[in-house]
């Protein structure tokens, strides 16, 4: 065997060992990031909330196919949603597309920064992370542009999310999307009229086909923040038990709790406020 011979074999030994580091490390590096997701105490808003479960499960996905990079990414993504900071829907121009999807790509995400409002994914939060998720997806699966059907089934779920997002007409008639209450004092149940409001809105509601309910529960600020967590938890919990007593199903109703963090009015800490005491109810 000649030294030219041994010695091309020994540079593809050392060439083939260094791969192998290097893919070892990226795996560790990814396992680290999914792990640290896994974990994470999903403490952003409803949306970013949904929005971390998504990457979650995404970034799952990628660790079986063996892309590691994306796996990684999408954890870091799903962690920064976790603790309420969310990133935007990904750029395609920062992404390697095949040009005969660029074009319908970037009017995409035109599309989605527009519905992509404050308010839509506050009173839509899973609709809005939905969207979001599955363009995400589509860009990522159209730069590998290795598997049709991974394609197709990210860019379809993103056209129905579009089409989902618009206000739901049913049977009968246009459904109202918001409503509020507002609580006494210290208190987690609603009382009177605002008990008639939810018989209405129940009987309202049951006549649509396609819906979901989002339950938000807020405190003011006359107590200390686990306390008043807890009670904004209780209130939107109470709201949901009512509905689902008079027919709505369980299914279909999400709440979720913001303790003093999102007060209708600001004010100093340690006082007490009617509209800060108070569940609002979304309707998509």
């Amino acid at each position: 065997m000649s030294p030219k011979f041994l010695l091309k074999k020994n540079d593809m030994i050392r060439a083939a060992a260094k791969l192998m580091i290097l893919l070892v490390l990226a795996g560790c590096d990814t396992t680290q990031s999914l792990q640290s997701l896994r974990a994470a105490p999903l403490s952003g808003t409803p949306f970013e909330m949904a929005l971390a479960r998504h990457y979650l499960t995404f970034s799952e996905a990628e660790l079986k196919r063996y892309n590691w990079w994306n796996s990684k990414y999408f954890a870091d993504k799903g962690l920064q949603a976790a603790y309420g900071k969310a990133a935007g829907p990904e750029a395609p121009s920062a992404w390697d597309i095949p040009a005969a999807s660029r074009d319908e790509l970037r009017n995409a995400h035109q599309t989605l920064s527009k519905k992509l409002t404050a308010s839509f994914k506050k009173q839509s939060p899973e609709s809005a992370a939905n969207a979001q998720f599955y363009f995400d997806c589509w860009v990522a699966e159209q730069e590998k542009n290795t598997d049709p059907k991974a394609i197709a089934a990210c860019r379809d779920g993103f056209l129905d999310q579009l089409d989902e997002t618009d206000p739901p007409i049913a049977q009968g008639g246009p459904l109202a999307t918001s409503f509020m209450l507002n609580f006494p004092w210290d208190s987690t149940q609603a009382q009177g009229l605002a008990l008639q409001e939810l018989d209405d809105l129940a009987r309202t509601i049951k006549r649509h086909r396609n819906y979901r309910i989002i339950i938000n529960g807020h405190a003011d600020r006359s107590g200390s923040d686990d306390y008043n967590m807890q009670l904004s938890q209780h209130r939107a919990d109470f709201i949901r038990q009512v509905l689902i007593g008079r027919g709505v199903p369980a299914t279909r109703v999400d709440y979720y709790a913001f303790g003093e963090s999102d007060p209708k009015v600001e004010t100093a800490d340690g006082v007490r406020n009617n509209e800060n005491r108070r569940v609002e109810i979304f309707i998509e």
